[in-house]
């Protein structure tokens, strides 16, 4: 009988901010009630899958070099995203009365988590079957993390999958952080440095084209970071001073997914980890055909979807490539 393969993890390190020292990235960065609504809730996983470029001389010599320009990049795509290399803190108050604030602290962290692991499969074992293979949700750090573990587990993991003819990069970012605008904005400005810089120790300042936002308009106490700007009227934000948890998350066909480039061209497909899964969510992505197309990522019951899979009216408007449960 065969074995399945499996994920095997090669190596692992930590990447902290290059030129980590101006003193607003120093500061800790409270949490509005609508990231403190997002500690029950899963880390965003979202990854893309590349084609290795052919041909490679030396499969050695190109995964160690995309391995250092990945890490390089990725620490001077931090300087911008610091929060990102922080962790969760909570910290009690007694006076006037007692409370909890939850914050991120930028200083006493280790940095982003950095992976690299190897899969004996190739990128038609990923993108060819119905059914999302289950491997896939191995392809990214924090398996099944909440968010409130971003206390002892770090907010940014980057797991690195080399295949037999691919590479797969999975990010697993902090919800509270972050939404999905600021994580496919981190992962585009990551794209930007990695292509800009022609050598991995090269250190040149490049300009990008997003800036994340640390400080938006907030009533005072409140301040949010990296999430788009946007206003609330004071009234609407104190029935909520104490927050509900919840459980929420969007995506959008206008994210730039496939503009995400590492030395290996055009990613070929878009997949997602085990988190925020539940029966009914539907998630849509930009085609990777372009043209104003849109792929569904479909998460069913194996009984409802072979029923919407055998519903002709539903057939003639879509084209079926796979989906996950």
């Amino acid at each position: 009988m065969m074995s399945t393969p499996v994920v095997e993890r090669v190596s692992e390190c930590f990447v902290k901010p290059q030129q980590y020292s101006t003193e607003k990235s120093k500061q800790i960065c409270n949490l509005t009630p609508w990231d403190i609504a997002m500690l029950s809730c899963h880390y965003i996983q979202k990854g893309l899958l590349f084609k290795k470029p052919s041909p490679v001389l030396n499969k050695q010599d190109f995964i160690e070099n995309m391995l250092k320009k990945l890490k390089h990049s990725l620490s001077l795509a931090l300087f911008h995203f610091y929060p990102l290399s922080g962790c969760l803190v909570t910290q009690k108050t007694k006076h006037p009365s007692s409370s909890y604030t939850i914050f991120i602290d930028c200083n006493n962290s280790r940095g982003a988590r950095f992976i690299y692991a190897t899969l004996d499969m190739t990128i038609s074992d990923i993108i060819s079957p119905i059914d999302v293979p289950i491997i896939v949700q191995t392809l990214f750090d924090h398996h099944k993390a909440v968010n409130h573990d971003g206390h002892t587990m770090p907010l940014l993991s980057v797991q690195v999958t080399e295949l037999v003819d691919g590479v797969f990069i999975g990010c697993s970012m902090n919800h509270t952080v972050g939404d999905g605008t600021s994580y496919w904005n981190f992962f585009n400005t990551w794209s930007e440095i990695f292509q800009a810089h022609g050598h991995c120790h090269e250190h040149v300042d490049v300009p990008i084209s997003h800036p994340p936002i640390h400080n938006r308009w907030f009533p005072e106490g409140c301040t949010p970071f990296i999430n788009l700007p946007f206003k609330h009227h004071d009234e609407f934000i104190s029935r909520y001073e104490t927050p509900l948890v919840l459980e929420n998350n969007l995506g959008s066909p206008r994210f730039n997914m496939y503009g995400n480039e590492f030395g290996m061209g055009k990613a070929v497909a878009v997949r997602s980890g085990y988190a925020n899964k539940f029966d009914g969510k539907v998630m849509s992505y930009p085609s990777h055909e372009g043209g104003g197309g849109v792929d569904l990522e479909i998460c069913l019951s194996p009984v409802v979807m072979s029923a919407l899979e055998s519903d002709q009216e539903f057939l003639n408007v879509v084209s079926v490539s796979n989906h996950l449960y």
